[in-house]
């Protein structure tokens, strides 16, 4: 999250304003911070986004990918960014 806020800051104007340890609740309520408008982004697990996006679950079965390089490719692949978009009707998207 550091590397993250440090690259914003680098490419604009905006600084990011970070909240470790769960300081603003579970990564679900941050979920739901962020559908309300009061929380500009977050990082949640896999598990927590499949009650949004069901089809997230697919990157969750064992030995779905050969190697670490694989799972790369797929997620930077169309089905990989068509899966960060699964959740947009809850108004969450993805970025990686």
């Amino acid at each position: 999250m550091e590397y993250l806020a440090e690259r914003v800051a680098e490419k604009s104007e905006n600084k990011l304003q970070i909240y470790p340890a769960q300081q603003l609740g579970t990564q679900r309520q941050a979920l739901e911070l962020l559908q309300i408008g009061s929380l500009a982004m977050t990082k949640t697990s896999g598990a927590v986004m499949e009650s949004f996006a069901p089809k997230i679950k697919a990157l969750s079965l064992p030995y779905i990918f050969k190697g670490r390089e694989h799972a790369y490719r797929v997620q930077d692949s169309k089905v990989g960014k068509d899966l960060l978009l699964q959740s947009e009707q809850f108004w969450l998207r993805g970025l990686g």
